[in-house]
């Protein structure tokens, strides 16, 4: 039993108070006197150890022979053997027959036994110290927290019960090489890493579709499909409305899994949760079910109703693909993988009416623009090098009705207008010039 260790704990009353090693006013202090003028005679017993600061290493002091000024002493190896030899003596004098356990005998040992002589090193194997450096072999618990006032190095650090785990895992864990598996964690200023990885359509996957989307919190069976809660802010809205088609990206620990489902809820902003059915699996296309922290994204709606303006809105989709190397505007997804491409700007990948390059006068890397209407004020051409190209225009027979006119003979760095006189063909560098182009001219 605990209270039943010889010198360790106070019911046996064992350690003779002439040699209480008490640490209260320990120190260390800067010089004997310092220590000396801060102990007073009240709180001095013989026995009392303290640390005093000589050449920036702390020695052990203590009043051995009483509690006079001149009693502090240095401390040595004879002395402790004094010490603890007392002890063993008023072991034997005080134990007598009382029933002690294997590691009283083991101590009792140590302390050389009833009168025998004490193995110091074997005593400094049994005690932690608390002025050089030491090892515990066993574990310490430490009731009331631990302080550490310099650099503590640790090669693992767990929290509370530990087991790995992204969605069974609880506990905390940090190794010696700086990972780290924990629950949550709240940054009160900044964040500073090389590379973030989200469970999130926007950064997985290499694409990043701009629309309704939010995080999904929880999810249970329900009816033919499943129920998600969603992570909502305080005051942010169920982005999702009926038949709506889902897509969502999830990193694990082989890889990105991608889902699609379809929602069967009522439209309902102020609910926190989607009722879902998944899409059904074709071939070797699986759909895994959704799981908590995914994102996703509407990509679309089945209801392909032409009057309600509502839904057909909601029939498109931005996306920013580094797969193929676009940003692309789909519309009419009224199923899954339906639409068209609206517009694009990037590679031509993908364009439905390009099914050939062959025919074209661009390259399959190379970037296009493409889109029903373009609205635009200036259009400037450039070469390789970053000159402006300009553009010659033919405008006929030279006229002086037309060089003197509302459309008089251009020459700037974008356009030069060409014109045709007395069999020969002029370039206009003059802007605006109204005089009659001529081989010495300097207008032409």
């Amino acid at each position: 039993m605990k209270d039943r260790y010889i010198g360790i704990t106070q019911p046996l009353n064992i350690v003779s108070k002439a040699y209480a090693n008490l640490d209260a006013k320990y120190g260390p202090y800067n010089s004997i006197e310092n220590a000396l003028e801060n102990i007073p005679m009240s709180l001095r017993v013989q026995g009392l150890t303290v640390g005093i600061i000589i050449d920036n290493e702390i020695k052990e002091y203590w009043f051995k022979s009483g509690i006079e000024n001149t009693d502090l002493v240095l401390k040595s190896d004879a002395d402790l053997t004094s010490v603890f030899q007392a002890l063993a003596n008023k072991v034997d004098k005080e134990v007598g027959s009382f029933l002690m356990t294997q590691e009283e005998r083991d101590l009792l040992e140590i302390l050389g036994g009833p009168g025998g002589t004490i193995d110091i090193d074997a005593l400094k194997g049994l005690f932690l110290s608390k002025v050089i450096d030491d090892i515990a072999k066993g574990k310490i618990t430490f009731e009331k927290g631990l302080v550490s006032q310099d650099l503590t190095r640790l090669l693992e650090t767990r929290f509370g019960e530990f087991s790995a785990g992204i969605h069974t895992g609880k506990g905390g864990r940090i190794d010696e090489d700086g990972h780290g598996e924990l629950e949550s964690l709240i940054v009160r200023s900044f964040l500073e890493v090389p590379e973030l990885r989200y469970n999130r359509l926007t950064l997985v996957g290499e694409e990043i579709a701009v629309g309704a989307g939010g995080i999904i919190e929880d999810v249970v069976p329900y009816n033919t499909g499943y129920r998600l809660t969603l992570k909502l802010e305080e005051g942010e809205m169920n982005p999702f409305w009926y038949d709506d088609i889902v897509k969502g990206i999830y990193h694990h620990d082989n890889g990105f899994k991608t889902t699609w489902f379809r929602v069967v809820s009522p439209t309902d902003a102020t609910r926190n949760t989607i009722d879902i059915v998944m899409r059904a699996s074709s071939g070797n296309n699986t759909y895994p079910i959704p799981v908590p922290f995914m994102h996703i994204a509407r990509w679309g709606n089945f209801n392909s109703n032409p009057s309600l303006v509502d839904t057909r809105n909601r029939q498109s989709v931005l996306v920013l693909s580094s797969k193929t190397g676009s940003i692309t505007f789909y519309d009419g997804i009224d199923n899954y993988g339906n639409g068209y491409v609206n517009s694009q700007w990037g590679k031509p990948a993908g364009l439905e009416f390009i099914n050939n390059f062959e025919n074209l006068p661009i390259g399959q890397h190379d970037p296009v623009l493409y889109l029903r209407t373009l609205l635009v004020q200036d259009i400037f051409k450039v070469n390789h090098e970053g000159y402006q190209v300009t553009e010659y225009r033919d405008r006929g027979i030279w006229d002086l009705d037309v060089a003197t006119g509302d459309t008089p003979y251009e020459s700037t760095l974008s356009l030069q207008d060409e014109v045709w006189h007395n069999k020969s063909k002029y370039r206009c560098i003059e802007h605006h010039t109204t005089e009659e182009p001529a081989q010495d001219s300097p207008y032409w």
